[in-house]
């Protein structure tokens, strides 16, 4: 009987040795490429079985309504029509 807990115990002890060996570093958000407005909304429009102007309309305003935290990490988003930086846009764009 005593053997038999032995070996459990050398079992999970190898157990956490493969785990801390097969664990990797987390990948950087900056390390790839952004595929691009135009790929993206290709994607949504095939996952979606929708248009490409409506994909890319999705897109768009998930940029209007982008944080100001997220604007300045991501300065590319002021290029969609409507974007600004003002927290309190006007209501000409609504």
């Amino acid at each position: 009987m005593c053997g038999q807990t032995a070996a459990i115990g050398r079992k999970r002890q190898s157990n956490r040795n493969d785990f801390a060996q097969n664990q990797t570093q987390p990948k950087d958000s900056m390390s790839t490429a952004h595929p691009g407005f135009k790929k993206v909304a290709a994607g949504i429009a095939k996952k979606q079985g929708i248009s490409n102007d409506r994909a890319s309309a999705i897109i768009a305003e998930g940029a209007r309504h982008a944080s100001t935290a997220a604007k300045r990490a991501n300065p590319r988003l002021k290029r969609v029509h409507g974007v600004s930086m003002n927290p309190n846009p006007s209501p000409k764009y609504h």
